[in-house]
């Protein structure tokens, strides 16, 4: 459309309004598009959001303390404490609260709730 030479759209925004799609839209998948070297793959859609990581970002022996100190009915904000005071591990408690989500640790059953 820049050399003028398309036989149906004179300007581009007639082009957005034919295929209903928005200036923004379009620009961005064309700049992927060039800018994955024209390969088609780059116009599906990426996923996006949250990027998780792994579990294990500590070592095994922290989440080890952290299942042991658990298994003794200790809150999130508890062992977060005790790590930090006894062993000098920094883990905040929404890092404990994540391990202990993983491994299904974060409802006490019964036995551990008797004990405590």
């Amino acid at each position: 459309m820049k050399a003028k030479k398309h036989g149906v759209y004179k300007k581009a925004v007639e082009f957005y309004a034919a295929k209903r799609i928005c200036k923004q839209n379009f620009l961005k998948y064309y700049k992927r598009y060039k800018n994955s070297g024209e390969d088609i793959n780059s116009l599906l859609p990426h996923k996006t959001g949250r990027k998780f990581k792994y579990i294990f970002e500590y070592h095994a022996e922290i989440i080890d303390k952290v299942i042991i100190l658990r298994q003794k009915a200790y809150n999130k904000e508890d062992i977060s404490d005790i790590l930090k005071q006894r062993d000098h591990i920094d883990i905040s408690a929404s890092s404990v609260y994540r391990f202990l989500k993983k491994l299904r640790l974060d409802c006490l059953n019964m036995a551990i709730k008797q004990d405590k």
